[in-house]
């Protein structure tokens, strides 16, 4: 007897695997997405602080770019970058004593450079903290 299809049996076992392998896939998937909010919130800053220093050179005045720890926001030149109040943005002058609190600011001025040391860290990952630099290009990197 030729039989086309697949038996119940089959069925639930192959149902059976791929519950199995989504089971154990979950909670990998949960820790890239949530790395992967991280680095868009990280990329988010870093491109307004660039955006700041460009709008300095290229209008060739000073331009005050702060970012407001309370209310997750980047504002510079009457722009305001809002982002998600999920994560963790904290700030320091030095790099050593993280402020979760309140507001940092620098001043771009209009040759590129930068008026202090700045650094902004996403969800206290260490692999995620942008520095802006005081000496010659104010260029902002993580």
């Amino acid at each position: 007897m030729n039989c086309r299809g697949f038996t119940l049996i089959e069925l639930l076992i192959a149902i059976s695997i791929c519950a199995i392998l989504l089971a154990f896939s979950a909670p990998a998937l949960n820790e890239w997405l949530q790395k992967s909010n991280n680095n868009e919130v990280a990329r988010d800053i870093l491109s307004g602080l660039r955006h700041a220093r460009s709008l300095a050179i290229t209008d060739n005045q000073k331009v005050t770019a702060s970012i407001d720890l309370d209310n997750h926001q980047l504002t510079y030149n009457g722009i305001v970058r809002d982002f998600s109040s999920h994560i963790k943005i904290e700030a320091s002058d030095d790099g050593a004593v993280w402020e979760v609190s309140g507001s940092k600011s620098t001043i771009f001025e209009p040759q590129g450079s930068c008026t202090k040391l700045l650094f902004i860290r996403v969800n206290s990952d260490n692999k995620l903290i942008i520095q802006i630099n005081s000496t010659a290009t104010g260029l902002a990197r993580f």
